[in-house]
């Protein structure tokens, strides 16, 4: 099998197997879109820190880890559960 070219840098890239998975950043608009949130219920709940800190991209951009708000978002399913299966 011929080995897989980068379009970016027109080099050979290691076997899929070796290459960690990146955490993809997620802009306002994908959050909102995933969450089902508005941006200002985003805000506030960064603010009392029940929703994951975004990070600053660059000037007046920000993101959230792909990762984080699937971890929030699993965190909020379990507390559903418990909340409808108290022991």
């Amino acid at each position: 099998a011929m080995p897989s070219i980068s379009p970016l840098t027109n080099r050979s890239l290691p076997p899929a197997g070796n290459i960690e998975p990146l955490d993809r950043i997620l802009l306002l608009l994908e959050v909102k879109r995933i969450t089902g949130l508005s941006r200002p219920t985003i805000y506030r709940a960064m603010n009392n820190r029940s929703f994951p800190k975004a990070l600053k991209i660059s000037k007046g951009r920000i993101g959230w880890r792909a990762s984080d708000i699937n971890a929030w978002m699993r965190g909020l399913s379990q507390t559903r559960k418990a909340a409808r299966n108290p022991a």
